[in-house]
């Protein structure tokens, strides 16, 4: 069985949770939801080079990318904590 294959059984048996990507970048960009809302609408959020819209699997160590310029590590998943690059 290969790693997605895990990831995807793992999504689907509900092991891993999907995160609220709003949040994420709110908390990371100390800005409230509706500015956070902005972002990801304008597709400038992305998890490891991926835009998102809505909800994400993170995994500890993943690339959050905010606009063209702001870099966070997204680590200690479940526990959200955010560190800026």
């Amino acid at each position: 069985m290969t790693i997605l294959e895990k990831l995807n059984q793992s999504v689907l048996s509900g092991e891993l949770p999907i995160y609220d990507v709003k949040a994420i970048v709110s908390q990371a960009m100390d800005c409230s939801k509706s500015h956070a809302q902005r972002f990801i609408n304008q597709r400038a959020v992305k998890i490891n080079g991926s835009a998102v819209d809505r909800g994400a699997i993170i995994l500890d160590g993943d690339i959050l990318k905010v606009g063209s310029r702001r870099f966070f590590k997204l680590s200690g998943y479940p526990k959200k904590y955010v560190f800026k690059i």
